[in-house]
Parts: C-alpha cells; structure tokens; sequence
C-alpha cells in the first residue's frame, strides 16, 4: 500500500510506494491538499498493478519521465555520453553546435516538440540559407545519432526523423579539392626545402616544412595526425608508422609502412637522443603557410620560362595554382588526396589502397580521394591490345569453336 506522508521543512506532500520490481520509491505530489494526494496514491498503485500483470509495458514510464525533462538536458546527456567513449573534442563541439541551432529554429522545450516536420523545416532553413548539401546532411547526421542514442537508453520508443532524406552533395560541393601531380608535388617540396634552409641558418627554429608535405604526400597521413605523432610512433628500421586510437579519426590502432624516401627524410630530422613521447614535427605549417608555398613554388616555375609563349602558356596553366580552372582547390588535404591517386597509377589494388588510406568503405576511396585524369586514361586506354596483327579465323574454326564451348 502507498503511504503519504510530509518531509520536513517542505509545504508538499509524498507518496511512498514499492514499483513493479518490488523497489521502494518516493514521489512528490506536489500538492497541500492530503485528498489529492490520495488520489495521485491510487492512480500510481493501478499504474504499478497493471505493469506487474503485464497490461501495461514498463518502459512507458521511462518514456513519461523522459517527456518531462527538458529537452537540453538531453543534449548535455548525449554530449556527456560522448566524451566519455572518447569522442574528439572538436567533434562534441561539433555537435553542440549543430544540436543547438536545431533547438533555436524549432523552439523546442520537450521531446515531444520533435517531429520529422519540425526538424525537416530547420534543415530546409539552412539550406535556403546558402549552407551546402554536405553541411546540411552532417546537421542531420548529428540530430539522427542523438535521436538514437536516445533510443538505446529507453528515453524515446523510436526514432521519428530518420525518414528525413539527406541531400545529394554531388550536385553542390562547395569545395573540391584536386590532388598534386608528381611533378607540383616535386617542385613544391624542392622550395619549401629552400624555404627551409633559410630559416634554418637565421636560427628561427622552424620544423623542416619539406619533410611535412613530403610525409604527408607518401603516407596520406591527415595535418592533425602528423601533429599527434610521436618518435615511438615511428619505427625507421622497420619503415612503418602507427596511428593510435585517439590520433585518427578510426578508433583503432594502424601501422601503415612507409615510402623510402619519407624514411631518409625522417632520418635527417630525428635528433641524435630523441625522447620517445617527443613530436616528431613539433610545429606545423598554417594553411596561409601552405599557399605561400604553393605560390613561391609556381613563381619560381614561371621564371623558368625562357620565352615569352612559354611565359603566356605557364601563366594560363593550373600548375600549382590554388584554385585551377574548373574551381577545385589545392590546399594542405590535397596531399592526401595526392597520396590516394598516386596508389592506382603505381598498380596497387583498390583493397590495399583502403588500408593505406585507413577507410572503412573502399568507396571513399575511390569516389573522394582519387582524381583519375586524361593520361591515366589515355595510358588505360593504350593498354588494350592492338588490332593491327590479329589473325581472322574461318568461319568453320569459329563454329567449331562455339559448339565445343557449348558442349563443356
């Protein structure tokens, strides 16, 4: 039986009772008035006689709890949920964002103020608001993982928005990036290895920037990775590296190997006693860095022309441009992508270039990361063996040939 009875100190009266699991609980009926209470007492024990026969489903009552609370505090739950299974920070932060902008636009207080129409008119909001496809789908990822999350902890029964559609990011990318050629890649290493000579002899104490866009162009390794990396990262004997879970954006740990030539570059750097929790590129370039290079590294391939037509032809090339004629960018992630090009022009096979690029999904890499061009194509093409010396068959040998094949 439900007892009611006052806490000291507080106007209210409380119901105690025993759930359907047998545990004793305590509830406020906030109210004064002991026959409101009495009867806010009956209705919990009809509540808890029902769920133990079985008419009502328990979870209900977690679902009427959940409803109750204010919808933030959701937020702050799953945010808190995941920082502690080690998601970045960067990410959470992320998240937040994307979670309170849909809050702000939708004015909602409850859960229950939540619907596909709702939220599907925020999205629409932000698309109307010159955000591109692929902002608008992370907004609706981040709001699709809460909604489940929720799900998982018996705070909602489903997921009411997952029939919201995503939008096609292939028809609006507002930024393409384009992978280096060999040829951008070698003369923009050559410069930036001057570059480095220069700050070197005036003492400015810069990491060797050659070394980062070399590393960076022969691993696939992202810029906050090569940050992260540390000595005892790198084993130059064994000429491989290791992301640790926590570094990539995988939450595991990789050993890629590593190009000979990153290894001797690597080896110029490591100091004689190198500590093993030590950087290994203890400053890393900005990304105004980065164009400055690209920029003094095409100046320096313009002055190299020796005639006036060639200037003009260099001048109107996308030769380590920034941004080439048809709108894609170069930038620091363009080595990466230069990396994952690189991969099939040398041969290797689409599952190996998944695992050196660390993707899940090969179709990440072959879709975003590899930029195939008129001369892989024209060397495809110059592959296909050539009519010029075929023998014609009879048409009798030919028969012949047929029917055997149909007999086996």
């Amino acid at each position: 039986m439900a007892s009611i009875f006052r806490r000291n100190g507080s106007p209210n009266l409380y119901v105690a009772y025993f759930d359907h699991t047998g545990r004793r609980r305590e509830k406020s009926a906030r109210t004064t008035e002991r026959r409101v209470a009495e009867r806010i007492a009956a209705k919990i024990e009809e509540d808890v006689a029902l769920t133990r026969a079985g008419v009502v489903d328990p979870r209900n009552a977690g679902y009427v709890a959940a409803g109750k609370l204010p919808v933030r505090r959701h937020v702050d739950d799953y945010l808190a949920h995941c920082k502690h299974v080690g998601q970045a920070d960067r990410h959470i932060l992320c998240k937040r964002g994307h979670l309170t902008s849909m809050l702000n636009s939708t004015r909602a207080s409850r859960i229950s103020d939540l619907d596909a129409d709702a939220v599907g008119k925020h999205l629409r909001a932000l698309k109307e608001a010159g955000r591109s496809p692929r902002t608008v789908n992370s907004h609706r990822a981040t709001i699709i993982a809460w909604m489940n999350w929720m799900v998982s902890v018996g705070r909602i029964p489903e997921n009411r928005l997952e029939g919201i559609p995503t939008l096609d990011e292939r028809k609006d990318r507002r930024r393409q990036r384009r992978a280096l050629t060999d040829e951008e890649l070698v003369l923009l290493i050559k410069t930036a290895r001057e570059r480095d000579e220069e700050l070197q002899d005036e003492d400015r104490g810069y990491c060797p920037r050659w070394v980062i866009y070399l590393t960076a162009a022969r691993t696939g390794l992202r810029r906050g990775e090569l940050g992260k990396l540390t000595w005892a990262d790198v084993d130059l004997g064994r000429r491989c590296v290791m992301v640790r879970n926590g570094v990539g954006k995988a939450k595991r740990d990789d050993v890629i190997a590593l190009h000979p030539q990153v290894v001797r570059a690597l080896e110029t750097i490591r100091p004689p006693n190198a500590m093993p929790t030590a950087r290994v590129f203890w400053s890393l370039p900005q990304i105004r860095s980065f164009y400055r290079d690209l920029q003094r590294a095409r100046e320096v391939w313009m002055e190299e022309a020796t005639t006036d037509d060639e200037r003009t032809r260099r001048e109107e090339s996308d030769f380590l441009a920034q941004r080439d004629a048809s709108g894609r960018w170069a930038d620091f992630h363009s080595l990466r992508r230069s990396f994952a090009t690189a991969l099939p022009r040398a041969n290797v096979m689409p599952q190996m270039a998944k695992s050196l690029m660390r993707h899940q999904d090969m179709r990440t890499t072959l879709t975003h990361y590899t930029d195939i061009d008129l001369r892989d194509m024209a060397a495809a093409v110059a592959g296909v063996p050539d009519l010029e010396g075929v023998e014609i068959h009879s048409l009798a040998a030919t028969s012949v040939g047929h029917e055997d094949q149909g007999q086996l």
